[in-house]
């Protein structure tokens, strides 16, 4: 009932969003302090998520900013992991950033807009 209502929510605002992109008017960007663990070693960070928590790797993806980002997924338990390896900051490093539990996937409404600008950024 409650993914229903989440859905319906979703499409409805969907339908309702501007046609423009980017963040909305008074947004601010803000440094959140918060711990992570981090290691030079990006495999053995890998591998210990995987030992840890039992999740495997589901996305890989790059910022514009020199970051790779790994989203790790165990659907069976509904849990997640991201981590984040940059080699822009000597020395290089991989931090798990968060690790999540009761995860929940949606398909993308198909009355969402497509991207209205051309211009690639970095979110």
């Amino acid at each position: 009932m409650i993914k229903t209502i989440i859905a319906t929510a979703a499409l409805v605002a969907a339908f309702f969003m501007p046609a423009w992109a980017g963040p909305p008017p008074g947004g601010q960007v803000r440094m959140i302090p918060f711990q992570t663990y981090c290691h030079a070693d990006e495999l053995l960070m890998i591998k210990a998520v995987m030992m840890s928590f039992g999740q495997h790797i589901s996305i890989v993806g790059s910022t514009h900013g020199g970051l790779t980002i790994h989203i790790f997924e165990n659907p069976d338990e509904e849990t997640m992991s991201i981590m984040a390896t940059s080699d822009a900051q000597p020395p290089a490093e991989s931090c798990l950033i968060f690790s999540l539990k009761d995860v929940d996937h949606f398909i993308r409404p198909s009355v969402m807009p497509p991207r209205t600008s051309d211009k690639e950024k970095d979110i």
